[in-house]
């Protein structure tokens, strides 16, 4: 499954003529350091991206922990990745995660392709067998809907401050 997605991915950047940077999962309800597996997937992505000859494109691993148990702060916490490769002498040894500083800029505004984009995931996505519902409590007397809330507000595009976008958000996610 996750083949044929990256395939539809990687025709519709194609069509768009966007070039790829990098990658993200979730580590839903746990803190942000990459497993084996993400690391693995990172170096993947990393020789992937490659290019010919002494060229490099490079690959950045994003891992966001949206509900961290640990953790019940309202900001969701992310970390940006590269992998160092093995030693040459222990070629099956696994790469060596490093953590990146990274600064997040604004948007001035919200473009209507993200916007169906977002719509198109929440539509792709409603039948998981683990899907949130964001009416449920996660942590004392905050919900989930308003944890994503309170992460993502201070991230929006200056165009979207008055609530008009969380109101969206909000309602993809609770039908």
């Amino acid at each position: 499954m996750a083949g044929k997605i990256e395939d539809e991915i990687r025709l519709n950047m194609d069509r768009r003529a966007l070039t790829l940077v990098g990658w993200y999962h979730s580590h839903p309800t746990y803190q942000a350091d990459p497993s084996l597996r993400d690391i693995d997937s990172q170096m993947d992505y990393q020789l992937q991206l490659k290019g010919a000859g002494n060229a490099y494109n490079p690959c950045l691993g994003v891992i966001v922990a949206p509900y961290d148990l640990h953790h019940s702060r309202k900001d969701s916490t992310m970390l940006a990745f590269w992998v160092a490769p093995p030693p040459e002498s222990k070629p099956c040894d696994y790469g060596m995660p490093m953590s990146m500083s990274y600064t997040i800029s604004q948007d001035t505004f919200i473009t209507q392709d993200v916007l169906t984009e977002m719509k198109w995931l929440t539509d792709f996505y409603s039948e998981e067998p683990d899907l949130i519902n964001f009416k449920d409590q996660w942590h004392q007397s905050t919900s989930f809907m308003d944890k994503l809330k309170g992460s993502l507000a201070k991230k929006f595009p200056k165009d979207q401050t008055d609530g008009r976008f969380l109101e969206y958000i909000h309602n993809l996610l609770i039908h």
